[in-house]
């Protein structure tokens, strides 16, 4: 599988516990466009990427829904002309759900976007205003309506728990709504309290205090309770489908697919090698206004880390594909790791069959743990083949 991500670095206002690349300023949103269509040309020129073909697009940010309906049709022009992307392919935006309107919805559709991921959050009033989001429930509530109504039949929205002050009757009720709204897809993060953002200057100076563990996992098991309950399968440790609308683009990253990203803070990843643009709008701009792609490093991955990616994000969606991770490094983890993976399915935090090896839903909170100890074991036995 082959993805394409496109970063707009551009929000109404920064959230609280938001550290992804993005500015408020719009002043330079012309000039961000055409640097944009530069860079996905001068990428477009490579034999590399313009003979692949591409099953997913992922619009995000920042907060893409505030990019004018023509400028995103330029966009995804200027894509459809310079990459093959599939006629089948995810074609996923990302919006704040006060920034979208009916009208703006069916322009999506016209544009040939098939996925809408809405930045919900919760559907708390005062959850939200902790988080500083600048939509409340209603205005989610209506957006997800709005894409209803306009048949747009795959719709994502992300959910945080952890928040402090949430209790499990809140929660219940924010997945309840959601479910009530027929979403068929649901993301769900437990917050995390990034370094240079607000948030994490108020925990540390105690201005706010971080729900504990045992209250942050009972929230989990309610989720994967009330998604279990209404019929959502859970295919990845923050990720919750119906059957059939499994997240396309979200498959690729987690089956260790290609991509190509485009725009300031983006990430690409093909044929083992990764690199990443400068997190520097004005950087950015500066290098292909000089014809330069405006790559800040890149690396190439040894086998070792080619496995321990594989092992981690295996662990956190479907599984280790056990053939797979065999053939490709000389391994035989049914036999190499036998007491681990007895230990671990003993304990039911593993399921294992002769194809796959598969957290369980108290496997995943303890995804960490169990990762580091496969890599660990599986590093041994390279070293001493």
């Amino acid at each position: 599988m082959n993805g394409i991500y496109v970063h707009l670095p551009y929000c109404e206002r920064k959230c609280r516990y938001c550290d992804f690349y993005s500015q408020t300023q719009f002043s330079g949103l012309p000039v961000f466009l055409e640097s944009l269509t530069k860079e996905i040309n001068l990428k477009g020129q490579q034999p590399l990427f313009n003979s692949a073909q591409y099953d997913s697009v992922f619009i995000g940010g920042g907060t893409p829904s505030l990019l004018p309906p023509i400028d995103l049709q330029n966009l995804f022009d200027n894509l459809h002309k310079t990459f093959f992307i599939k006629n089948s392919a995810e074609i996923t935006i990302e919006c704040n759900p006060n920034s979208v309107s009916l009208e703006q919805l069916v322009q999506y559709k016209e544009t040939g976007i098939n996925r809408i991921s809405f930045g919900v959050q919760s559907f708390d009033d005062s959850e939200l205003q902790f988080l500083g989001r600048i939509h409340n429930a209603n205005e989610a509530v209506k957006a997800c309506e709005l894409a209803n109504k306009t048949d747009f039949d795959n719709i994502s929205i992300d959910l945080i728990w952890g928040i402090p002050g949430q209790s499990p009757e809140s929660w219940l009720k924010t997945l309840n709504t959601a479910i009530e709204l027929g979403v068929k897809h649901i993301s769900a993060y437990c917050l995390i309290y990034e370094e240079n953002t607000p948030m994490y200057q108020d925990w540390k100076s105690g201005k706010i205090l971080r729900m504990d563990e045992d209250a942050e996992a009972e929230l989990y098991d309610i989720l994967c309770k009330v998604m279990s309950d209404n019929g959502f399968e859970h295919y990845e440790i923050s990720n919750f489908a119906k059957p059939g609308y499994k997240c396309l683009h979200n498959l690729m990253y987690w089956k260790g697919g290609d991509y190509l990203g485009f725009g300031p803070s983006a990430h690409s990843f093909v044929e083992g090698k990764r690199s990443w643009n400068y997190s520097d709008l004005n950087k950015y701009i500066e290098l292909l206004k000089k014809d330069e792609l405006p790559v800040e490093a890149e690396e190439t991955l040894t086998d070792t880390q080619i496995l321990n990616e594989m092992i981690m994000l295996g662990f956190r969606s479907e599984g280790l594909e056990i053939r797979k991770i065999n053939e490709k490094f000389g391994l035989d983890i049914m036999v190499q790791l036998y007491p681990l993976i007895t230990n671990l399915k003993n304990r039911g935090l593993l399921i294992a069959d002769k194809d796959r090896l598969c957290l369980t839903d108290s496997g995943y909170i303890l995804c960490q743990e169990i990762t580091l100890q496969f890599v660990m074991q599986t590093e041994k036995f390279i070293v001493l083949g």
